[in-house]
């Protein structure tokens, strides 16, 4: 297992994607943000679910309020976004802990498929132009300006499909929430 990035945000879901389909979503700049959290206010419960971009699907994953969202790479088709609650907030090993721990009861999300081979993660009030990765790295930040510098990671994957899961976890030093990412 091991930490490859992180990604932060202001409030509002996380959206998963394929970095090429990304080109079409605007963030706070048109309705994609808006339309994006309506589905989330319609239902206050929901995890996550799957979102029509361009022309193909996305994951939105809400991740309870401003934070950061810790990118791991479980294993060579696993990976799961954290997002973490540490119960002593200068305890640096909570993210590890929770990502590392076996999966609760999981709630599917849907499918996402990455034909580009750039899996992005990236707060959904930004745009997605750019989300590209540069040949000579295997996972990054996008070279893009945005609102904030680390609000979109990409990690690079074979051209496959992921089942999407949300789970939750607590442990007695903080609890999480996380989207996993299986390759299919």
């Amino acid at each position: 297992m091991e930490m490859i990035g992180y990604v932060n945000a202001e409030g509002g879901p996380l959206l998963v994607a394929d970095g090429l389909l990304l080109a079409s979503w605007k963030g706070i700049e048109g309705p994609d943000y808006d339309r994006a959290c309506a589905i989330f206010d319609s239902d206050p419960g929901l995890e996550g679910t799957q979102i029509e971009v361009g022309s193909g699907n996305a994951i939105i994953w809400e991740m309870k309020g401003a934070g950061t969202a810790f990118v791991f790479k479980l294993s060579e088709g696993h990976f799961c976004i954290t997002r973490v609650w540490p119960r002593d907030p200068r305890d640096s090993n909570v993210p590890r802990m929770i990502a590392e721990r076996p999966t609760g009861q999981m709630v599917n999300l849907g499918n996402l498929r990455v034909e580009s081979g750039n899996l992005t993660v990236l707060w959904a009030a930004e745009q997605g132009v750019g989300m590209e990765l540069p040949a000579h790295l295997d996972a990054g930040y996008p070279p893009v300006d945005m609102s904030i510098d680390t609000a979109g990671f990409i990690v690079r994957v074979p051209q496959t499909s992921f089942a999407c899961f949300h789970d939750q976890i607590e442990l007695s030093s903080g609890i999480g929430r996380r989207l996993h990412l299986m390759a299919l």
